[in-house]
């Protein structure tokens, strides 16, 4: 008792910026405001106004980053709970691809023409057994979750590639069409439905057993089955949502480009891990918020924009970023390590 009273002494006591930058939260939000600032600034041309600030340059970030925020959320479950799904980029593929075949006209041997529905639901089905064998090998047998995802990666990729011989699927149904070039609120549907999600997520990880769950299985799994928590059932759980998660990115993405192409989600899983990484997410379990992975996210598309429209070599780009990723960890372990010695 005593020591949490001086804990909370020594909070009551910090200056308010102290309280402010101690929320990784508060930090990736300044950060994300302060290179908004910067981008808008630095692409001001007298003509024209800030370049970055043009409402197509804004919707056409938003949109491409959008697919990767929907698969991240499932990162960011499996992450919590101290464990990672490096198959979520090869599921997203796989999954634009079996619903692509599924619901495409038989006519050029590319399709089974199954109505759009009977599509999307048999390709959630399919993702949801994925993640349920990712759950499964790990959780049961014990495997090193980097190794049985890297496995379901594999045989993910593999499943496209036999599917399509490599050849995108296409023709797909109009009402598929008709939603990938939606532009609701003048936006598209991938983006008002990644913050729809990540609005759910986040309730639900603050507000629910099962969220509270989450944080406590990736704290400490014993301590969380001292307090009769499924341990188990919430892994694999979580591990069955992030595929979902990425199977459904995929399929928007599907619909964007009007066919199924093989090559869709490759590369995701990094870029799930980096934006992650960058909005706070613990690596080693047990803390983070949607919304951090959300801004981690956006500050990395946000980054890359601003390269582009300062002409700045696509191998700068890159390094840029993995640079702010290695600064949003070691950021990471300080916190934690303050944490503990407090």
């Amino acid at each position: 008792m005593d020591k949490k009273n001086e804990k909370h002494q020594m909070t009551l006591g910090m200056s308010p910026i102290r309280k402010l930058l101690s929320s990784q939260l508060t930090t990736t939000v300044i950060i994300f405001v302060a290179i908004i600032i910067i981008t808008s600034l630095g692409t001001i041309k007298p003509e024209y106004g800030s370049l970055f600030l043009k409402s197509k340059n804004l919707v056409a970030v938003f949109r491409g980053m959008s697919f990767y925020v929907i698969a991240a959320m499932g990162m960011t479950l499996t992450l919590m709970i101290a464990e990672i799904d490096i198959s979520i980029g090869s599921v997203a593929g796989m999954a634009a691809i079996l619903m692509t075949f599924f619901s495409a006209s038989p006519s050029n041997n590319m399709g089974l023409g199954l109505p759009p529905v009977i599509a999307i639901v048999l390709t959630m089905i399919i993702t949801a057994v994925v993640g349920m064998i990712n759950g499964f090998l790990v959780v049961k047998l014990k495997l090193p979750p980097f190794v049985a995802t890297i496995a379901s990666l594999y045989y993910a990729r593999a499943i496209a590639m036999i599917i399509t011989q490599g050849y995108p699927v296409y023709p797909i149904p109009e009402a598929f069409v008709k939603i990938g070039s939606a532009t609701p609120l003048g936006l598209s549907w991938p983006i008002i439905i990644s913050i729809l999600l990540v609005i759910a997520f986040e309730f639900v990880l603050r507000k629910t057993s099962f969220g509270r769950s989450i944080l406590a299985t990736g704290d400490n799994k014993e301590v969380a089955q001292l307090a009769g928590i499924n341990v188990t059932r919430t892994k694999i759980t979580c591990f069955i949502i992030s595929s979902v998660l990425a199977g459904i990115s995929g399929m928007l993405l599907a619909m964007q480009l009007e066919s199924g192409q093989p090559t869709i989600g490759q590369g995701w899983e990094l870029q799930a891990i980096a934006g992650c990484a960058i909005g706070g997410i613990s690596l080693l379990g047990g803390a983070g918020s949607f919304i951090g992975t959300f801004l981690g996210v956006a500050i990395m598309n946000v980054l890359n924009n601003a390269l582009i429209l300062f002409s700045v070599n696509t191998h700068y780009q890159n390094l840029v970023v993995g640079i702010v990723m290695v600064l949003a960890v070691t950021f990471d372990i300080y916190r934690r390590n303050r944490k503990l010695r407090s």
